[in-house]
């Protein structure tokens, strides 16, 4: 693990919505789908268990700061329609 981690360390650690949609993205366009999946499915059991949270503890998993956010929404529903 990094030095510079921190697990609530707002850019230094957690997990945000729309970089995950990024990664999945990415795998996908590389043929990589088994593994776009995986993070999508893992995100989205994260997102179901810890509500629309701005960010996540990247190792617990627990939703941090705000719960309501839209971006973190939006991101959900592209995962799950896919």
């Amino acid at each position: 693990m990094s030095e510079y981690y921190k697990s609530d360390g707002y850019w230094k650690g957690p997990t945000w919505a729309l970089p995950v949609l990024m990664v999945c993205e990415g795998f996908k366009k590389v043929g990589q789908l088994n593994k776009a999946r995986d993070i999508a499915n893992r995100f989205l059991k994260t997102v179901e268990r810890e509500g629309f949270a701005e960010n996540f503890d990247s190792l617990k998993g627990e939703g941090l700061r705000d719960r309501t956010l839209t971006w973190t929404a939006s991101v959900y529903l592209i995962l799950f329609e896919e």
